[in-house]
């Protein structure tokens, strides 16, 4: 039987126990329950024998002491990163990969929920879905390219030849290469049917092409210069009125706003390709001398080319120099447009 001071010693490493437990629990913002207050509501049930289930133990103290903090058992976490383990643990649980860096864990929100993943799965789920994404517009315009094609080549091998034909008559030269009629004014076909031509030695002015027309369902729209060139070419280089590289997809190869952009997707510097120069040094990606930007650069645009911009054209229609340079780089590595290897010629 223990003597009276082991009695005592075991009293006080208690009650210094109970002290240890009880700031742990303020720290994890959690009031622990008064053991009296427990011991009366266990041994006093048999005052109300009718009742007992009044008196039962709360599984969470009451607000009588005061506000109760939130309980939260599974991850606490500060604004900067670290973990603070739970409040009846003094170190994480085994098995656990949360680690403390801050930048190893990102939030996601995925339809009215919100979870954290690995700063690497996301990198390579992200990378999966950017590389769908671009395929998918690639098709896109592969599927609009071919369609365009069949109905051109339908288009002038029913009228070949056929003076009579209406809206855009047609004559194969001794070349081989058809010449249309828009509106009285005579284009010659030029790459494949992606661009109509004004022949040589025509005096109509550059206004008078008219801005849209249709060759056997086919959309064209006028250039600067007056030509036409094919809708489904234009939505490949993504021209706008200014043709400016989409920063976006240059630097870090996708773009939010997808097929919806105005401007063109294609794998080089955006500020050498915009303005002609890049401020960044060391650069790795591909600086290309544009001749649109030359032009831009010229003696503070005084000296201008005289082919594309000399005459009175509205700003919205297509920039000729930017659409021939796709053209003739269709097959290059850094564009989004690719010459089809079963493309129809006329």
């Amino acid at each position: 039987m223990p003597s009276q001071e082991e009695q005592e010693l075991l009293a006080r490493i208690g009650q210094l126990a109970g002290k240890i437990n009880l700031h742990k629990a303020q720290q994890a913002g959690v009031q622990s329950v008064p053991s009296s207050q427990a011991s009366y509501n266990r041994h006093n049930t048999h005052r109300h024998g009718a009742f007992p289930h009044k008196h039962r133990v709360q599984p969470y103290p009451s607000t009588r002491g005061g506000p109760t903090g939130f309980r939260h058992r599974s991850l606490v976490v500060n604004k900067d990163g670290t973990q603070i383990p739970p409040s009846d643990s003094s170190s994480p649980a085994e098995g656990s990969d949360l680690t403390t860096s801050s930048g190893a864990w990102i939030s996601k929100n995925t339809r009215g929920q919100r979870s954290l993943i690995n700063s690497a799965v996301y990198d390579k789920n992200n990378e999966a879905h950017v590389k769908a994404i671009e395929a998918s517009r690639q098709q896109k315009i592969r599927q609009q390219d071919a369609r365009e094609q069949q109905q051109l080549a339908n288009h002038f091998q029913r009228y070949s030849g056929n003076a009579s034909a209406p809206h855009t008559p047609t004559n194969p030269t001794a070349a081989g290469n058809h010449e249309i009629e828009i509106q009285g004014i005579r284009f010659r076909v030029a790459n494949g049917g992606s661009k109509l031509i004004k022949v040589s030695g025509d005096l109509h002015p550059v206004n008078a092409t008219p801005k849209v027309a249709f060759v056997g369902s086919v959309k064209f729209h006028r250039s600067k210069t007056g030509n036409l060139y094919r809708d489904g070419v234009l939505k490949a280089q993504r021209v706008s009125s200014g043709a400016l590289v989409c920063r976006s997809f240059g630097m870090y190869g996708y773009c939010d706003k997808g097929d919806k952009c105005e401007e063109r997707h294609v794998f080089e510097c955006p500020d050498f390709s915009n303005t002609g120069k890049c401020k960044t040094r060391g650069c790795k990606l591909l600086h290309r001398e544009r001749a649109s930007v030359l032009r831009k650069r010229a003696d503070g645009d005084e000296m201008e080319d005289l082919s594309s911009d000399d005459e009175p054209v509205d700003s919205d229609d297509v920039d000729s120099d930017e659409v021939e340079e796709f053209i003739t780089d269709g097959a290059g590595d850094d564009t989004d447009f690719k010459v089809q290897k079963d493309f129809i010629s006329f």
